[in-house]
């Protein structure tokens, strides 16, 4: 852009002097015609200037929407914009990441990005007891006549019960729990114990759902609540370290982990939309 710039103020400088020595040449041959001497007639070169297409501007308003743009000084109509979009201009349905930020919070809350701008993203949540997430302890999707602890699926000729279904969105809902498990008014399988007020003993490290919950906040891409293998209804909140995260879309070259399941990349996968990490995240 800057050399673009360049070249457009050499070529107004240019047209600028070519307008002075025509002026000039043009006085000179007046002032020799009126005067009691000698004259000497000359014959001024002209020559075309370059013409708004020749220096770049092929561009229309509609082709230089909400792009960066520059006019032509010699025709206002003719226009050059770079592909790019403006840094500070985001996609229909799409806000900079520092406004929408503060509204977009929570464990069923998070960011996409615009794929034309990369400082753009609008707000994608879960609705009702749906979830970004699979719901541990959930059913899983059966086939006839298969049961996988107390799970039955059954199937007719329109096809495959669901208990575990994800939307459009990336949000899954349960509607039917695991043996050992119930389903909560949040749409969470969970053990009996935690709902009636039984007791439940926790291996060390590891607390109720319903005890640990409210100290394990923080963006989903580095916090969440992980179940005991064999203890039903005991979690541990899992923190990344600084620079790791869940769900990293990294190609496993160079990929490093902090021993919490979060990864820390070195190069992106080829669906991220980062051609390189950023902090050691591929989105």
């Amino acid at each position: 852009m800057i050399k673009f710039n360049n070249r457009i103020l050499m070529m107004t400088t240019m047209l600028l002097t070519f307008s002075f020595m025509t002026t000039a040449n043009a006085q000179t041959l007046i002032s020799g015609e009126s005067g009691g001497g000698e004259s000497t007639t000359t014959t001024p070169t002209c020559e075309m200037p370059p013409s708004c297409e020749s220096l770049g501007y092929n561009k229309t308003a509609e082709d230089c929407a909400n792009k960066v743009t520059l006019k032509c000084p010699m025709d206002e109509s003719k226009l050059y914009c770079a592909d790019a979009k403006q840094n500070g201009v985001c996609s229909l349905g799409y806000s900079e990441i520092e406004k929408i930020i503060p509204y977009c919070t929570g464990d069923n809350a998070r960011l996409v990005y615009d794929t034309l701008n990369p400082n753009c993203a609008k707000c994608q949540k879960c609705s009702g007891s749906s979830h970004l997430s699979p719901v541990s302890g959930c059913c899983p999707d059966l086939k006839y006549n298969e049961s996988v602890d107390g799970c039955t699926g059954s199937k007719d000729r329109y096809g495959v019960q669901k208990y575990s279904t994800q939307d459009a969105n990336g949000c899954w809902t349960c509607s039917k729990c695991r043996s050992q498990y119930t389903l909560n008014a949040e749409g969470l399988c969970v053990d009996p114990s935690v709902i009636t007020g039984g007791v439940i003993q926790c291996p060390s490290g590891y607390a109720k759902y319903e005890d640990i919950i409210a100290y394990c906040s923080g963006p989903s891409e580095t916090t969440r609540m992980v179940e005991h293998s064999s203890t039903k209804g005991c979690y541990q909140c899992k923190k990344c370290s600084t620079g790791y995260y869940f769900n990293n879309k990294c190609d496993s070259i160079g990929t490093s982990s902090d021993g919490n399941g979060c990864t820390r990349c070195d190069d992106c996968s080829i669906n991220s939309i980062d051609n390189r990490p950023v902090d050691g995240w591929c989105r």
